[in-house]
């Protein structure tokens, strides 16, 4: 599978099963974009909402992996505050819908690595 297949298996996926049935590398972009999109549409609290309160650990690294650092950190600082700072609210709404410190490309590289050591591991 090459990553245009993926990102396009993950968009049309149904998840009525939750994230929970989605392998790392799906789950992975399913949450870089739904933050993407919720950020732009609704908010950053819709998203943790609906994903990152159950799956806060995974969204973290996941926008860590990507070389989004400043996002994982103000995610973690949202689960100890217990998710109540406005202000780090609105910096995580920000990032995110700039998409500041990665790109598209950046995503697609890390699904190509993990595409590569998933291969790598089949054969050995």
């Amino acid at each position: 599978m090459d990553v245009a297949d993926l990102l396009s298996q993950v968009i049309n996926k149904d998840t009525a099963g939750g994230i929970e049935a989605l392998d790392p590398t799906e789950r992975m972009v399913f949450l870089i974009s739904e933050a993407e999109i919720l950020a732009d549409m609704s908010g950053v609290d819709e998203f943790l909402e609906r994903y990152a309160r159950r799956s806060l650990g995974t969204t973290c690294a996941d926008f860590g992996v990507v070389g989004r650092e400043e996002i994982a950190k103000l995610l973690g600082e949202l689960e100890i505050a217990g998710f109540d700072v406005d202000c780090t609210l609105e910096r995580l709404g920000s990032l995110i819908s700039s998409r500041d410190g990665y790109t598209y490309d950046d995503v697609v590289r890390e699904i190509e690595r993990r595409l590569s050591s998933e291969v790598s591991q089949k054969r050995a």
